[in-house]
């Protein structure tokens, strides 16, 4: 037996369920906690003798990154509070300012996400949470009576 170098331990020799429980499941262990890999074995027998061992190895779920046009509508929705910043803190109602400066704060955090890796779910679920804010931007404004033309973002309220 001439695998893994343990060739002179008598033990693995007799006993091929300690070389399973010492070296490959702790191996296997290991290269599961700390890669990415997901690493298992299979065992082949010959009648009650184990015969060989076949290695299998996957590298998970393919994660699908962020689309260029989630990317974009991310930023423009961004965008589009800050050119109105002033307009939302200029409110009539100091709780609707302080409701439009929570709202904008956590457009801003969501903006923040933007510039890491995203996954195309994770954008798809901050891309929800983006218009819903601006739509609660856009009613505390409404609210104080300013109205505004916003036919031109359209999509965004509807994608």
């Amino acid at each position: 037996m001439k695998l893994f170098a343990v060739e002179d331990r008598k033990t693995y020799q007799g006993s091929t369920a300690q070389l399973k429980r010492a070296v490959l499941d702790v191996a296997i262990f290991e290269i599961n906690k700390f890669t990415e890999l997901k690493v298992w074995y299979t065992q082949s027998k010959t009648g009650n003798k184990i015969t060989d061992f076949t290695i299998h190895w996957s590298t998970g779920k393919q994660v699908a990154n962020a689309t260029e046009r989630q990317l974009t509508l991310l930023r423009e929705v961004h965008d589009e509070v800050e050119r109105n910043l002033f307009e939302y803190m200029s409110l009539k109602d100091i709780n609707d300012v302080e409701r439009a400066r929570k709202y904008i704060i956590q457009v801003k955090k969501i903006n923040a996400k933007v510039k890491g890796d995203l996954s195309s779910e994770e954008a798809k679920n901050l891309i929800f949470e983006i218009k819903l804010l601006y739509e609660q931007l856009q009613s505390l404004l409404e609210n104080d009576g300013k109205t505004r033309d916003t036919s031109v973002y359209f999509d965004w309220l509807q994608d």
